[in-house]
């Protein structure tokens, strides 16, 4: 999929990187190491286009929001002491992920709950608001179910239907890309997948207009907004908000060691610049030059294709030659704590 959407530089309009475009000779730089970075090397790897590209990234390692830690934990007084990596930004995926559960296998990836002790796997789902916990899921599913139908009516069963077909829509994006269907840009694939309605209103007026109620949207639904986005249902555009909530209805996986592995496996044997800020783009009549600092001493490479895998209004890099004025974008300070505890 990220072969397909990669931006070859932007003249207004996004510009995809064509696969008849390239052959094993084209030099191709890409900018940003994270997961759009790591999977279209991954990718030009299996068409056989690797031999000259160059992958540039201004931090110290590879995974971009694929960030964690480790910690020792225990699971109860009498327990041995276990090491785990907690995910500190893309912290899991879903099974429906082809692409990443292909990688996971490929590169032998153990899921982090496989050396987890039994106990430690029993964990409780509940949801407090502030005062008093307010929902609190069994272990039990039928009990769990019983309960939510109880304190919210059908609207669990609802949502779960509308988020079924629009994430079964947005996975027909798998069957264009067995029959190598690509396409122009993002907003021509939004429209053949039929989901914009869902990326032009919030998650709460979608779902209010839908019949669920205001009570599971507010208590439930923002619950998980909250945990995975840091935000509510109500400044969130419906498909992202879905999308965190389908995690309650598919299997989620994590990789032991941490989520950045997978994008350290897809980058092996790749040439990497950590810590090398791209500066400069411009435009060349035969291609582009890229200006970079490492070490404090600037140089120059030319390239045939440059890739933008990471957001450019944040990136400081100045284009060079391009009609194209890059709007800034706002993005709100937030602050998050995760408490880690045991009930014994």
């Amino acid at each position: 999929m990220l072969l397909c959407l990669a931006v070859a530089l932007v003249f207004g309009k996004q510009t995809p990187l064509q696969l008849n475009s390239l052959n094993v000779d084209t030099k191709i730089a890409v900018i940003g190491s994270g997961a759009a970075g790591s999977s279209l090397i991954y990718f030009l790897k299996k068409e056989g286009i690797h031999n000259f590209t160059d992958v540039y990234e201004r931090s110290d390692r590879i995974g971009g929001r694929a960030k964690s830690i480790s910690l020792n934990l225990k699971a109860c007084d009498t327990c041995d002491e276990y090491s785990v990596s907690i995910e500190l930004g893309a912290s899991i995926f879903a099974g429906a992920n082809r692409h990443l559960m292909q990688a996971k296998q490929e590169f032998d990836l153990e899921t982090k709950s496989t050396k987890q002790p039994k106990a430690a796997q029993q964990a409780k789902f509940g949801i407090w608001n502030g005062k008093w916990v307010y929902y609190d899921a069994s272990s039990l599913s039928w009990w769990s179910s019983a309960k939510l139908l109880w304190t919210y009516g059908i609207s669990p069963i609802t949502v779960s239907k509308i988020c079924k077909q629009l994430v079964g829509r947005f996975l027909d994006i798998y069957k264009h890309l067995e029959n190598r269907e690509y396409w122009i840009n993002s907003a021509y694939e939004i429209d053949r997948l039929d989901i914009k309605e869902s990326l032009n209103v919030t998650c709460r007026d979608y779902l209010l207009s839908r019949g669920v109620s205001t009570k599971f949207v507010d208590e439930f639904i923002s619950s998980i907004t909250r945990n995975i986005y840091l935000n509510d249902a109500s400044n969130l555009h419906a498909f992202s908000c879905l999308v965190g909530f389908y995690t309650s209805l598919d299997d989620m996986y994590t990789i032991k060691d941490g989520n950045y592995k997978l994008y350290e496996h897809m980058l092996e044997g790749s040439s990497v610049n950590l810590q090398t800020k791209v500066t400069v783009i411009e435009k060349m009549d035969d291609g582009f030059e890229l200006t970079f600092e490492k070490d404090g001493v600037e140089s120059t490479k030319r390239y045939d294709k440059v890739v933008l895998a990471t957001p450019l209004e944040s990136s400081g890099i100045e284009l060079k030659g391009f009609p194209v004025t890059v709007q800034s974008a706002q993005f709100p300070h937030l602050e998050f704590t995760k408490l880690y505890g045991n009930s014994y």
